[in-house]
């Protein structure tokens, strides 16, 4: 799964424990990829160094991974992608809870 941030994103910021939590419960099972779009790499870093991540996270200040996975619109957004390299589904926006993220893990990805 790939989540697109930034760290001028307030809900990023507020749903960044939730991915740190899954990536710990799920890391076994579920490759997680961050994409960090239209950032600063000094804004980028104090961001990383207040919600750290277990999992790699891309600089694409132009959005170019963005425009691949046609992911240009929202902060965050989070795209869920099958073994098979299929996308199964586009989460616009950021999840309410960490219950939430992990029903769409189990729904889109584990199933």
């Amino acid at each position: 799964m790939i989540n697109k941030w930034a760290s001028w994103c307030d809900n990023c910021q507020s749903e960044s424990a939730a991915f740190q939590s899954a990536s710990i419960r799920y890391g076994r099972q579920v490759a997680f990829i961050g994409i960090d779009g239209k950032d600063s790499n000094p804004s980028a870093a104090a961001f990383l160094r207040h919600y750290p991540m277990t999992y790699p996270s891309y600089v694409d200040p132009h959005e170019t991974i963005a425009q691949t996975l046609q992911a240009t619109v929202y902060y965050p957004q989070t795209i869920y992608i099958t073994r098979d390299g299929r996308q199964v589904y586009d989460h616009a926006g950021s999840y309410a809870s960490a219950t939430a993220l992990d029903q769409d893990i189990e729904r889109y990805v584990l199933r």
